[in-house]
């Protein structure tokens, strides 16, 4: 889960593949490996 308090912009950086967001405030990355 990316916290609220980091931005879409640089949650583009650091997740680059990307993220599901099934609530604008709830975004939820792959697990790491």
């Amino acid at each position: 889960i990316i916290a609220g308090s980091v931005s879409d912009d640089e949650a583009k950086k650091r997740y680059p593949q990307g993220w599901k967001a099934p609530k604008p405030y709830i975004r939820i990355v792959p697990q790491p490996q």
